[in-house]
């Protein structure tokens, strides 16, 4: 239960530094949608009263991450606004590197151990979308192992990738904030 307060805390300071977004979520249904690594058609849970909360219980967090552990998609998008996203995250095995322009993600570890690699530069990388580049290998990053608990903060710009061992997965929720254009 403490990671969820730390989730609530780190949504409530996100959302703060997004106060000008009062796009409410896309979607309306109840149900939560999937997605690879970008916002598809999101939806939301919310609670009754003032002020349209946002309500994801650990439970249905849960349910999320192991249903990504049954199939292929590694990521579902679980709320969505204009300038911010939550998504939850399941990897069973080592990710890309991958560099974002404008989001910068706010990273709960929920279960599970991995490598973060980040920081240095990308070679080799590819163009996946706009703004948003992935493959070829990090130079001169950083290695942190990353547990249950950990928060990082991912700047937009800045190269990462998820390393996993032979046999070891790691859950995650990532807030993504889009940086305002300069």
């Amino acid at each position: 239960m403490r990671t969820l307060h730390v989730v609530a805390v780190i949504a409530v300071i996100v959302i703060s530094a997004c106060a000008d977004d009062d796009t409410p979520p896309a979607g309306g249904s109840a149900r939560l949608a999937e997605a690879s690594d970008a916002p598809a058609t999101p939806s939301r849970a919310t609670l009754p009263g003032k002020g349209g909360i946002e309500f994801y219980p650990a439970t249905d967090l849960s349910r999320i991450g192991d249903d990504l552990a049954k199939g292929a998609t590694t990521a579902r998008t679980v709320g969505a606004h204009q300038n911010f996203h939550y998504v939850e995250a399941r990897r069973v095995v080592s990710g890309v590197p991958e560099v974002h322009d404008r989001w910068t993600d706010v990273t709960l570890v929920q279960a599970g151990h991995a490598t973060l690699l980040s920081g240095g530069r990308v070679e080799g990388g590819r163009d996946a979308s706009a703004g948003e580049y992935r493959g070829g290998t990090i130079v001169n990053g950083d290695s942190r192992a990353i547990a249950p608990g950990d928060l990082f903060v991912i700047p937009a710009g800045v190269p990462h990738q998820f390393q996993l061992a032979r046999g070891d997965s790691v859950r995650y929720l990532t807030i993504k904030v889009l940086r305002p254009e300069r």
